[in-house]
């Protein structure tokens, strides 16, 4: 997607020996005991209001060295489900380990730090502290970055395909292969896969209808098998220009394999689809499409799409939870306030409603993070200039 990222969020939650997620079931070797989240024990989560956990060490205004545009993603580490990773333009990692409470950070510093773009984690990682991938637009970490180390140092990859200008967003995971990525460019239409963790790229070819927009999102869809997995992805276009296409033959297939299967797009920069399962339900978010804007449902792995909820909004990022789908807008203006525009809908998701704008939430988000402790889910969301904040779900 682009999801900035392509994000598949983290959505994980306490089964026996096996831990449920929205990229599928992590493996029973994989799975850990949850710690117990003290804040939830000592009644001070406050489950059903939004808080603002944005770390005091943080500049989310100033104009630093990369543009600050504040917080743009956060990820969960699969593994170990109370401990996530944001990245804060221009000044480097953070991490929690209570579940996105209290950070810590910047874990690394130098060039790798100077970053204005976001992370991703493997959605099936073994590593401990996990591998993370991380692509920038500013700085002098512009490009692709790899990390084996939970974000402390950084090695860079050159992704060497034509009309690249070293400008990108996160990569996209492949929810079977942490080493398989997908790679959609900034203010380019460029796309690129690599089968070896980043360390080697190679085009992803398009059709030529698909390149009208500034940037072409580009995201996994799980089809709970590995193999047609690893070819079927989704790009969504921007700002109302190329639409919404799909492919199950990946870059083999090159031009003829892409399929224009919405009108939808997506807000400049990326955004981030959800899926609930591997059941062939898909959501994604965005605006210009012929059946309005807001969110869109697919029953059969993207192939088709229905509009639900309020068709005026231009929602960004969906995400979900056991109970809930949720879906918001995001700015990507640095500075600038807009409504969040929340919805809500009960699991399956087809039944909308609006939520008010939490105070303070001046912006909503480019990425969102669920995570759980055996008790509730726990969502943070990466708001730009307004900062982390974290909801306990009831």
């Amino acid at each position: 997607m682009a999801r900035w990222f392509p994000l598949l969020i983290g959505l994980t939650a306490c089964s026996g020996t096996t831990t449920a997620s929205l990229d599928g079931d992590v493996p029973a070797d994989l799975a850990v005991r949850r710690p117990d989240d003290p804040c939830a024990l000592a009644g001070g989560c406050a489950p059903g209001k939004w808080v603002d956990v944005t770390p005091p060490n943080v500049d989310l205004t100033d104009h630093l060295s990369c543009d600050n545009f504040g917080t743009e993603t956060v990820q969960v580490d699969p593994a170990h489900p109370e401990q996530l990773y944001a990245l804060f333009s221009c000044q480097g990692i953070w991490r929690s380990t209570d579940y996105g409470q209290t950070w810590t950070g910047p874990l690394n510093q130098g060039d790798s730090a100077d970053c204005a773009g976001g992370i991703t984690i493997p959605p099936v990682d073994t590593a401990s502290p996990p591998v993370l991938y991380q692509s920038c637009i500013r700085g002098k970490a512009t490009g692709f970055s790899r990390s084996t180390n939970g974000g402390v140092d950084w090695t860079r990859y050159d992704v060497n395909v034509p009309g690249s200008n070293n400008q990108f967003y996160p990569p996209a995971v492949d929810p079977y292969d942490p080493k398989h990525l997908l790679l959609s460019g900034h203010g380019v239409a460029v796309l690129a896969e690599s089968s070896d963790g980043g360390l080697t790229w190679s085009e992803i070819v398009m059709a030529s209808d698909m390149k009208g927009g500034a940037t072409v999102d580009i995201s996994f869809i799980d089809t709970g098998v590995a193999a047609t997995t690893h070819d079927t992805w989704l790009s969504i276009g921007q700002a109302g220009n190329t639409g919404t296409w799909r492919t199950t033959t990946g870059r083999a297939g090159g031009a003829g394999g892409w399929q224009q299967v919405e009108t939808n797009t997506h807000p400049p920069g990326i955004g981030q689809i959800y899926q609930p399962d591997t059941g062939g339900v898909v959501y994604m978010t965005g605006l210009y499409s012929k059946l309005g804007f807001g969110v869109f449902r697919s029953t059969d792995y993207g192939a088709t799409w229905a509009h639900f909820g309020d068709m005026n909004l231009q929602e960004r990022v969906v995400f979900g939870t056991a109970k809930n789908v949720y879906a918001m807008m995001g700015n990507e203006v640095p500075g600038t306030g807009s409504d969040p525009a929340i919805q809500v809908a009960a699991q399956p998701g087809t039944a909308w409603a609006g939520v008010a704008t939490p105070p303070g939430m001046t912006q909503g988000p480019l990425q969102v993070a669920v995570t759980s402790d055996g008790q509730h889910s726990i969502v943070v969301l990466a708001n730009w200039t307004a900062g982390l904040w974290r909801y306990v779900e009831p």
